[in-house]
């Protein structure tokens, strides 16, 4: 297998791991206000970021070991002895650095907040992950030309909703399957919690076309990028997904939410729908990881 490959699945699943992170979190503060409700739901977030926090600890250290096999020239069962090298002295390994005491931060904080998980501990959580974001946009081909430009800002907001729109919608799978399990005692919660994700998936959405645009509008030097380049390609593969998404997102909100009002059987066909929304997102996410290996203009 390629490195490049590996490098592809090795960041699309640190991408996933972190956006089930912000979207368990804004699950917590933002789509339940019932305490009943919440804590029904709490053991199933609790274990989902469990995993998710574990998941995002090993693929950040094997980022760093794939890197610095890169950096060095060296296969990757060689790299080990390059790591305290490219920690100290390379650029990277400063974005890096920061990136690792942020997770940790994050860890700490998910240590003493995990039993009751509050409100602001899930906000501490939250800007913990768009720090995160930040330098992981910064060691991408967004942060040439330094840490605090507007592409690497744009970029990071575009990480940033991607992880919000895609890991809410797996956080609220979690959070219907449960709450369906209950009969129809839940369901008017089913149906205010699924508003206010619908809701949430606009901002989001509204946060990833405009980051998205702008990052086009830098990256591609002419349209004709769009298909004469893997990049502009697989960026077109990319929006088709995302379209579809939004597809889903607007029969949702129009069709689908208000359906469910006063009928708890139909919450099963949202539940059905969201998985497939969630399947799409990991494809995105899998797109997005090999858009980021390629950069723009590569052919």
């Amino acid at each position: 297998m390629e490195l490049s490959l590996l490098d592809t699945c090795l960041i699309a699943l640190d991408r996933l791991s972190l956006a089930i992170i912000i979207g368990a979190s804004a699950a917590l503060i933002w789509l339940l206000n019932e305490r009943d409700a919440l804590t029904l739901v709490q053991p199933r977030l609790r274990i989902l970021l469990d995993g998710a926090f574990i998941t995002l600890f090993i693929t950040t250290a094997l980022v760093l070991l794939m890197r610095t096999a890169t950096m060095a020239d060296v296969p990757l069962q060689e790299a080990l002895p390059f790591v305290e090298k490219v920690i100290e002295k390379s650029h990277f390994g400063s974005l890096w650095t920061g990136r690792a005491l942020a997770l940790i931060a994050m860890i700490l904080v998910w240590f003493f907040i995990r039993k009751k998980t509050p409100p602001f501990g899930c906000a501490l959580l939250l800007s913990g992950s768009a720090i995160i974001a930040f330098y992981i946009s910064a060691a991408s081909h967004a942060g040439d030309e330094g840490l605090f430009t507007l592409d690497n800002l744009v970029n990071s907001a575009h990480i940033i909703g991607g992880c919000l729109w895609g890991g809410a919608v797996i956080a609220y799978l979690m959070i219907i399957t449960r709450l369906r399990q209950q009969g129809d005692a839940m369901h008017h919660t089913i149906c205010s919690s699924a508003d206010r994700l619908s809701s949430l998936a606009t901002v989001a959405l509204a946060l990833v076309i405009s980051s998205g645009l702008l990052n086009a509008w830098h990256r591609l030097e002419t349209i004709e990028e769009l298909w004469q380049t893997d990049y502009g390609i697989t960026l077109i593969i990319k929006l088709g997904f995302v379209a579809m998404m939004m597809a889903i997102g607007a029969s949702n909100r129009f069709i689908i939410i208000p359906a469910m009002a006063g009928k708890p059987a139909a919450s099963g066909r949202f539940q059905r729908v969201l998985s497939l929304d969630a399947l799409l997102f990991i494809t995105i996410i899998c797109i997005a990881a090999a858009i980021g290996i390629q950069g723009p203009g590569e052919h």
